[in-house]
């Protein structure tokens, strides 16, 4: 479907060992491919080469990585954890915002920022460094 606003049509960095990942799922999907005889240039799709639903990616991602990380996680989770491990790598608040497609990091913080043990931490650090005399 079409994006929510045109800040969300955006170009987003990825790191190697993500390019790594995205390489082996590539060929995974196209050894698929050539198993079933299914003609798609989708990056992931369904048995039939077709968009996966929503719903029917976060279900097959739910069980996933339950199995390989015993922790169920959905779309909207990893989208969190990506926000959290950004912040917590001091990746300033207005880059963040515009690798979600936000306007302004106003908006990211209202929604994403949850305070992550390390960031609490780290602000503790940054207090306690103060000199008062």
């Amino acid at each position: 479907t079409s994006p929510k606003t045109t800040d969300s049509i955006r170009e987003v960095q990825m790191q190697e060992q993500l390019l790594d990942l995205c390489k082996k799922i590539k060929a995974y999907m196209a050894e698929e491919k050539m198993r079933t005889g299914c003609r798609t240039n989708l990056f992931i799709s369904d048995e039939y080469g077709e968009h996966l639903q929503y719903a029917a990616y976060n279900k097959y991602l739910k069980s996933i990585t339950k199995k390989v990380v015993g922790k169920e996680a959905t779309t909207h989770f990893m989208r969190h954890t990506h926000v959290a491990l950004m912040a917590e790598h001091g990746v300033p608040f207005e880059v963040i915002s515009r690798r979600l497609g936000h306007s302004d990091s106003k908006i990211t913080k209202e929604i994403y920022f949850h305070i992550t043990e390390k960031l609490k931490q780290r602000d503790r650090e940054l207090v306690m460094n103060i000199k008062i005399i």
